[in-house]
């Protein structure tokens, strides 16, 4: 078996400054819209056709993409 670890991508933390979020709330906060690509660019990788299974963080930038 083999184990891959990704680093999440590119996090904005605008909205939720604006928010006034603080502690646990900042992350609610988004990926830019680069780290959007950058995480489309990641997940095409080929090792990724063999993936059984998929381990995220529950966090709403670490599910956006």
């Amino acid at each position: 078996m083999k184990v891959y670890l990704i680093r999440h991508s590119e996090p904005t933390y605008q909205q939720v400054t604006t928010a006034g979020l603080t502690g646990f709330g900042r992350e609610l906060g988004g990926l830019t819209d680069r780290g959007i690509m950058l995480a489309q660019q990641c997940a095409q990788q080929p090792l990724f056709a063999q993936v059984q299974l998929i381990l995220s963080s529950p966090y709403t930038g670490k599910l956006q993409v």
